[in-house]
């Protein structure tokens, strides 16, 4: 089979893995359809690249969905909106289709969000009554293996946080699609971007909580708890680590 044309099949059979839910990434998607097409070995140059099979999968949506599989758009960059605003302490930046524009009916919001301790992230989505799943995959990226955190959040239109170290929030990540800085913005860029794109609309009014007035409380959570993993000299500090020795001054303090 020639090269262009099995790149093609695969392709299109990743694609379609992918739109009907079979498997959730694109390199398992290609490993996947690669067998089922050649029955055998696949030289890596004929593998489609992710781009490829991404625009099969949009060929796809546009097919099954036709033009009104945007319209939940707005809806859909709305309720970001307030999750940004609900998880702001964490630096949030929305990436993917919702930002893009290219939306399937199985879309879901993506934000990268960035905290040292998990568990100030699911205390915020506890104190919105969120439910969610925790997810971590042990993933090869430049040739390194690297652990990712994933939050699979049930809400109104499903969420999908990404949960990264504080230290790496102005890292500027390629993405697995285009090999190219992936495109990403922050919750004041998504209000500018939101007000130049529809002008007529009180986003206020429309995202029904509006600005949040930061919790006193929830922010000292989130700035105690990464003391957990701050390990100190048992000779001098027997208690361990940092947050037990900040609870015990507090307590002292407090008596």
């Amino acid at each position: 089979m020639a090269t262009s044309k099995l790149r093609r099949k695969i392709a299109w059979e990743a694609a379609r893995l992918i739109y009907q839910q079979q498997v959730s990434a694109y390199y398992p998607a290609k490993m996947k359809a690669a067998r089922r097409i050649q029955k055998g070995w696949v030289k890596p140059a004929d593998l489609p690249s992710n781009a490829e099979i991404r625009d099969e999968l949009q060929t796809l949506a546009r097919t099954h969905e036709g033009p009104q599989r945007q319209d939940p758009l707005l809806a859909m960059r709305l309720h970001a909106l307030q999750q940004m605003e609900q998880l702001k302490l964490f630096r949030p930046r929305l990436v993917g289709s919702v930002l893009s524009g290219q939306i399937r009916h199985d879309s879901a919001i993506d934000l990268h969000v960035f905290s040292d301790n998990l568990s100030s992230v699911t205390g915020a989505l506890d104190r919105h009554q969120l439910v969610y799943r925790v997810e971590r995959k042990r993933l090869r990226k430049a040739n390194k293996q690297r652990t990712y955190t994933y939050l699979h959040v049930q809400a109104a239109y499903p969420l999908e946080l990404t949960v990264y170290p504080s230290d790496l929030s102005k890292r500027h990540f390629k993405s697995s699609i285009t090999g190219k800085p992936m495109k990403r913005i922050s919750l004041a860029e998504f209000q500018q971007f939101l007000q130049k794109k529809y002008p007529d609309l009180n986003l206020d009014e429309l995202t029904s909580e509006g600005p949040q007035q930061v919790d006193r409380f929830q922010l000292y959570e989130a700035l105690l708890l990464p003391l957990e993993n701050v390990q100190q000299n048992r000779r001098y500090h027997p208690e361990g680590d940092a947050l037990y020795h900040s609870l015990q001054v507090f307590q002292l303090a407090r008596n």
